[in-house]
């Protein structure tokens, strides 16, 4: 009876850990719109909740003489991002039918999560964006 208890409750926490987001209502997004804007480099996302996929925020980078879209993909039950850089003109195509080939840079980190600010840590080992420049980029909400 024992083991019996103990394996339904296993399985209750299996089940319910699967929808369980500990980062829910913590991402830039579940504070409503704003300008976020980074501190160390001249990059910038936007949250528009009229957008359909606002919870995949778009910005811009300048680079040298160069403005690029970039992608906020914020994972869903982690605390990770990933930036892709497209060239500017990729602005006016929906995500869906952007060329996945056309990405000019990508960058990863863990993120540290508030009302006011975001902190990437950047994975400077796979950074193609700054290569490897920057070991943190804090965003402030505006």
């Amino acid at each position: 009876m024992k083991k019996l208890v103990i394996l339904i409750f296993c399985a209750i926490c299996l089940l319910t850990s699967c929808t369980n987001d500990p980062y829910s209502n913590k991402r830039p997004f579940d504070y409503g719109e704003a300008t976020w804007v980074c501190k160390e480099a001249d990059i910038r996302f936007f949250i528009d909740l009229e957008k359909e996929d606002y919870y995949y925020p778009e910005g811009y980078l300048q680079l040298d003489d160069n403005k690029y879209l970039c992608k906020f993909y914020f994972i869903h039950q982690t605390n990770q991002v990933s930036v892709s850089i497209y060239p500017l003109e990729y602005i006016n195509i929906p995500d869906t039918e952007r060329d996945r080939n056309s990405i000019v840079a990508e960058l990863d980190g863990e993120c540290e999560f508030s009302k006011e600010c975001l902190v990437i840590k950047v994975d400077t080992a796979s950074d193609t964006v700054f290569n490897g420049e920057f070991e943190k980029l804090t965003f402030y909400r505006t």
